[in-house]
């Protein structure tokens, strides 16, 4: 998972305790209020407002309490800002639009890479031109490898279905035993 998406994860958590507290005290006073059993439930709200009007701005606690929901609401627009990653767009029957992050079309090509017989490994990279498979062999010989590792990743580029498929460039290593 991505910085990005945990970032957005933890904010949209963040916010949406906030607005269900607020929500459970929105209830909860009018709920006492309509049961008639006196003024306030949870906070005496003029009591509350007159000791606020008569802090000053200087005090430690209030400006804490600014700074931190300033900060809060400087992430949630920086979040809301970010582009999200760019994904590959897949071909769709009835206009549907599909897509696949390219993280996950890079997982894929290790896999297929990984199972081509003399690869004992494998790293990639996707972009939305190309895809870098590095596979890594303990042959002595690769022989055609590289050919036998960019066919698999050809045939499960067209099995994904993208709508402009990038084009893979392998390199074949070879580790030391």
């Amino acid at each position: 998972m991505s910085a990005v998406i945990v970032q957005r994860r933890l904010l949209g958590a963040v916010l949406a305790l906030l607005i269900a507290a607020s929500g459970l005290l929105l209830v909860g006073e009018a709920g006492y209020r309509l049961l008639d059993r006196g003024s306030y439930a949870l906070v005496d709200y003029p009591a509350a407002v007159d000791d606020l009007a008569a802090r000053p701005w200087s005090d430690g606690w209030l400006r804490a309490v600014a700074v931190a929901v300033l900060l809060l609401g400087l992430a949630l627009l920086v979040s809301a800002l970010r582009r999200p990653p760019k994904s590959l767009a897949m071909r769709a029957p009835d206009g549907l639009r599909c897509e696949i992050p390219p993280k996950e079309v890079a997982r894929v090509l290790e896999i297929a890479a990984g199972r081509v017989s003399g690869v004992r490994s494998s790293e990639s990279r996707v972009s939305s031109r190309t895809a870098r498979v590095t596979a890594s062999t303990r042959l002595r010989d690769p022989g055609d490898l590289e050919e036998k590792v960019e066919s698999a990743c050809r045939a499960r580029l067209d099995a994904l279905m993208l709508e402009r498929p990038p084009r893979p460039r392998v390199t074949v290593r070879r580790d030391k035993r």
